[in-house]
């Protein structure tokens, strides 16, 4: 039986709305300019000015700039798409956001073929060193540390460093990279050698890459095997033997994503083990 006309007329009018929007935003997208083309200005660590002072020249002579390519694919707009303020302005937060830039800036040049976008980078200085001494008595505590957050200009943050106090001593070498697989998946692993047993972890994520990213997830291993000190009045009365490991899995979905926001649904499962008994017994392991 076909619809009355008030119904068909009633259809209608809450149809023509949803539609006439979607045509809007169609034609709005088509209306902006296009980007005609990307231009990087990566700027060393120290500027002209700086370099009179001759350890500043040196500075700049040892770090390594960081790769157009880390840049690039922290850029959320490619030559031929739409122009889109928004998403100019989530790039300059990407690229903040790795923490190795001291100065960021995205320029607009419009012209009559479309829009140039002039990505502004200054590296900063990303290697830290420490080290420190403490002693009580006939006692120490030694650390020492190395840290270099922008590997040869990649953005992989290594580390290495040592300690030594009363108890053991440690080795400890780890690294992290965001996007070490396609230009997506980030990868990271740690090693923690001691004289009393090891540590070690590992990771794999595929993060949310914008605020219009759709889905994320990240896959975390860690494991530990070593002595624990029981302590009593200041002074150690006992030792056990730990053996603990994990491996967790979690991944998160958007319900709703745009460059203003997101609404994310996130799941989390883990599979855990951790064992201690006397350090006699630990071969029962």
């Amino acid at each position: 039986m076909p619809p009355a006309p008030r119904t068909l007329a009633l259809s209608l009018a809450r149809l023509l709305p949803i539609a006439f929007a979607a045509l809007s935003t169609a034609a709005a997208q088509e209306a902006r300019p296009r980007v005609r083309a990307i231009v990087l200005h990566r700027a060393a660590v120290f500027d002209s000015a700086e370099t009179r002072f001759w350890p500043w020249r040196v500075a700049n002579a040892i770090h390594a700039e960081t790769r157009p390519g880390v840049i690039r694919r922290e850029l959320l707009l490619g030559v031929g798409d739409p122009w889109d303020p928004s998403l100019v302005a989530e790039s300059e937060r990407n690229l903040r956001a790795l923490r190795i830039f001291r100065d960021v800036r995205i320029d607009e040049q419009f012209t009559d073929s479309g829009v140039v976008l002039h990505v502004r980078t200054a590296d900063a200085w990303t290697t830290t060193a420490g080290g420190s001494v403490a002693t009580s008595g006939t006692e120490s505590i030694v650390d020492l540390s190395l840290q270099e957050g922008n590997l040869f200009g990649t953005r992989t943050v290594a580390v290495l460093a040592y300690r030594n106090d009363p108890d053991r001593s440690s080795i400890a070498l780890a690294f992290d990279t965001p996007r070490a697989i396609g230009d997506v998946v980030g990868l990271g692993a740690s090693i923690v050698n001691r004289s009393d047993g090891r540590g070690r972890t590992a990771s794999l994520r595929l993060p949310f890459l914008s605020l219009s990213a759709r889905t994320g997830a990240a896959l975390n291993f860690s494991a530990f095997e070593g002595r624990v000190l029981q302590f009593a009045n200041g002074a150690v009365v006992d030792s056990l033997w730990r053996e603990a490991s994990y491996l967790r899995l979690e991944g998160a979905m958007a319900l709703a994503a745009s460059p203003r926001g997101y609404v994310r649904l996130g799941v989390l499962a883990q599979v855990r083990r951790d064992d201690m008994v006397p350090l006699a017994d630990r071969t029962t392991l």
